[in-house]
């Protein structure tokens, strides 16, 4: 009964880690796929994508289309610094492991979206620091 258990939760940690670093791949593909310029600055590298994609950071990388790049680049570029700045994707990566080895707990999903809402309410913050506004 215990040994059926245990292998029903290490089946479960390694499919978790693998969608993880499957998600992890496919974001790193389609940043380097789908870019028409890159930008290195302020310690981050920016990617822009022709393709309508909602911009995000991962480590200090940057990807963001180019309509949302001609309209409002400013704020969005200094969110995205703000996450980078915070280290949000090391809390993201450090919450994925906890996911990985939770995998049966639902508190640890609640815990994940807190925190996601922490690191915008964060970012949004370091935007309104050095715009004023």
């Amino acid at each position: 009964m215990t040994r059926n258990i245990f292998i029903i939760y290490v089946v479960g940690v390694i499919f978790s880690a693998l969608l993880f670093t499957t998600s992890i791949i496919k974001a790193l593909r389609n940043i380097k796929r789908g870019t028409i310029w890159i930008d290195k600055q302020k310690r981050m590298t920016i990617y822009c994508h022709a393709n309508d994609t909602a911009p995000f950071s991962l480590f200090r990388k940057v990807v963001i289309s180019q309509q949302d790049y001609d309209e409002c680049s400013r704020e969005i570029l200094l969110h995205e610094e703000g996450h980078i700045r915070h280290g949000h994707s090391y809390d993201m990566l450090l919450i994925s492991i906890v996911k990985a080895l939770q995998w049966f707990n639902p508190f640890i999903y609640l815990l994940a979206n807190d925190i996601k809402e922490i690191h915008e309410y964060e970012a949004d913050k370091y935007v309104l620091q050095q715009n004023g506004n």
